[in-house]
């Protein structure tokens, strides 16, 4: 028990000096635009949204939950064959550990994409968004060496802690970059790169000139048809952040046993996490479910219990031949493909 209070103080007291925070998903898939402002609109649907919530290290403390709210679209003027444009918006909250330190992040997206080679074989998009960030922290909840006489905790006595702020507000710029390949009619290639805190916006709740550090992150994907009704979906994930680095890569599997698909996958956080994810969709409806096995040197505290998740998405107006392409039938007769 003392090693999990021990190991709680240690990472509340690393958050307070990173001052930086970054939530994050293991199924980061789960919320396109909000990964990379160029993925909003890319969807065969015209329009999505959706929601994903995050619960981690209720095992060995008070957890830390991150949830985010989306919904992005496309607009594609009937007279646009190779040019779309993508719109959206997102939220991400997070709360963490014993000081509820949190962030409420809410962006505005926009992207535009340009289909290159016949039929838009290669598509090259740019996005970007705006977010109003606002940081809080509730330093009553936190115990400080100054405050104890002998073996005896007076939360009376001052923290000396040099607090100026409680809640902090500043505004956030990101962009991104996507190159989406059909290969074939069956097998699609992204890849993609997103660089966040673009302006380095300052946040500090002791009044010094902190500034967040520019984020890296770069994401490729791979969609293949393996038979009529089996799909693989294999991704990789890494952040950069000063020094700090996150790797995830793994794959779902789509199986469609009738009309609508139900899912399997497996993801490696590395030299963290293994996680399993299963799924299912349902009217349009697709409901995942995650769990992180932790297998990092943490494990003593966390008895290898990690995160949680659940994330479910709706898309909307998948059938309408307009926003996809001039043409609703190809010169052979056959009903055309999206576009994106």
């Amino acid at each position: 028990m003392m090693k999990k209070v021990i190991l709680s103080a240690l990472c509340i007291t690393g958050s307070l000096l990173l001052q930086a925070q970054e939530p994050h998903f293991s199924m980061f898939y789960q919320n396109p635009a909000g990964l990379n402002p160029a993925l909003a609109g890319v969807n065969e649907c015209i329009m999505r949204i959706g929601g994903i919530y995050r619960d981690q290290w209720r095992t060995v403390g008070k957890p830390y939950s991150t949830y985010s709210f989306f919904a992005d679209a496309r607009l594609q003027p009937y007279d646009f064959k190779t040019d779309a444009f993508g719109v959206g918006l997102n939220f991400v909250g997070d709360k963490a550990g014993t000081a509820k330190m949190g962030s409420n992040d809410f962006k505005i997206i926009s992207s535009y994409h340009k289909g290159f080679i016949k039929d838009n074989r290669l598509i090259i998009s740019f996005g970007w968004s705006l977010g109003f960030v606002n940081r809080t922290i509730d330093e009553t909840q936190l115990y400080f060496g100054s405050q104890w006489m002998g073996d005896q905790f007076n939360s009376t006595l001052p923290s000396n802690e040099p607090f100026q702020k409680s809640s902090v507000y500043y505004f956030d710029m990101n962009a991104g970059l996507l190159t989406t390949i059909y290969i074939t009619d069956y097998t699609v290639l992204s890849l993609g790169g997103v660089l966040n805190h673009i302006t380095r916006p300052q946040f500090s709740f002791f009044g010094t000139d902190h500034r967040i550090g520019m984020e890296t992150t770069l994401h490729a994907g791979l969609n293949a048809v393996l038979t009529p009704r089996t799909f693989i979906m294999p991704k990789v994930y890494l952040s950069m952040q000063e020094g700090s680095k996150e790797l995830i890569l793994g794959f779902n599997t789509a199986y469609y046993p009738g009309l609508e698909p139900i899912y399997m996958g497996l993801w490696y956080r590395w030299a963290r996490d293994i996680t399993p994810v299963v799924g299912f969709s349902i009217r349009g409806f697709n409901l995942m479910l995650s769990y992180d096995v932790n297998i990092s040197r943490f494990t003593y505290a966390s008895q290898y219990h990690g995160g949680f998740e659940i994330s479910l998405v709706k898309n909307f107006l998948c059938a309408d031949p307009f926003f996809f392409s001039k043409d609703k039938y190809s010169k052979d007769g056959k009903k055309r493909c999206p576009v994106f």
